[in-house]
C-alpha cells in the first residue's frame, strides 16, 4: 500500500522596493498556507474583489520583512544561515547583520508611529506572528467577521505610511526640468576638446 503524499505549501517570495544600493538582504520565504495576508490576497467576494488590495498586501509583506530582518520576533529554531558574525557582502555596499538589524529596526518603529497606536498592535500580530482573523477577533474581543474592516484600514493606512497605492495618479507627463540659473546657456566652443595637462 502506497500512502496518499500531503500536498507541499508553495513557498512565496514577497518583493519590497529596493533602494538600489545594495543594503537588503533577501526576503524572507513564507508558506503560502501560513500567510494570512496572502489568504486575504487571494480571497475574493461575491463581486470578485480581494479582501486587500496589492498596495495593502505590498505594505504587510514589507513590514513583515522588516520584523524578520530585525530579530524583533521570536525564533524558534537555529539560525543556520552560515553568515559570519559582521561579515559584508561581496561588493562592500551592503550592511554587516548588525548594521542591518538596526536598520530594519529603526524601519519598523517609523512604520508603527505612522499608523498609530490604534493599529500598530494589530499589525504586528497580522504581519510579524502571522495570526489568522479569527484568532485577531478572539484576542480582541471582537464580533465574528469585524478583523476584516479593521485589518483593510490598518493595511490601508500602511499602504500610505509607505507610499504605495493600488493605482498611479498624477499627471499623465511632468514638467520639464532646467536645473540651471533662469537665462544660463552652456558655453559651446568649435575648438576641440582638449584634456587638462596637455600642452
Amino acid at each position: 500500500m502506497r500512502r496518499a503524499e500531503k500536498p507541499k505549501a508553495k513557498s512565496v517570495k514577497s518583493t519590497r522596493p529596493s533602494s538600489g544600493i545594495g543594503d537588503e538582504p533577501e526576503l524572507p520565504k513564507n508558506s503560502a498556507a501560513e500567510s494570512p495576508l496572502l489568504w486575504m490576497a487571494r480571497r475574493k467576494d461575491k463581486s470578485g474583489e480581494t479582501m486587500i488590495g496589492p498596495a495593502a498586501f505590498a505594505a504587510g509583506e514589507r513590514l513583515r520583512a522588516d520584523l524578520t530582518f530585525s530579530g524583533m520576533l521570536p525564533r524558534v529554531t537555529m539560525d543556520w544561515s552560515g553568515r559570519m558574525p559582521g561579515a559584508r557582502g561581496g561588493d562592500g555596499t551592503s550592511l554587516n547583520p548588525t548594521e542591518a538589524a538596526i536598520a530594519a529596526r529603526q524601519r519598523v518603529d517609523r512604520a508603527l508611529r505612522g499608523v498609530g497606536p490604534e493599529f500598530s498592535g494589530l499589525l504586528l500580530d497580522l504581519c510579524g506572528f502571522a495570526k489568522g482573523l479569527e484568532l485577531i477577533e478572539l484576542e480582541h474581543g471582537w464580533p465574528a467577521r469585524s478583523a476584516k474592516v479593521v485589518v483593510r484600514l490598518a493595511l490601508a493606512s500602511l499602504a500610505r505610511h509607505y507610499g504605495y497605492a493600488d493605482a498611479t495618479m498624477g499627471r499623465e507627463r511632468s514638467a520639464m526640468r532646467n536645473w540651471q540659473a533662469p537665462g544660463a546657456r552652456p558655453r559651446m566652443t568649435n575648438a576641440p576638446f582638449e584634456s587638462p595637462g596637455r600642452g
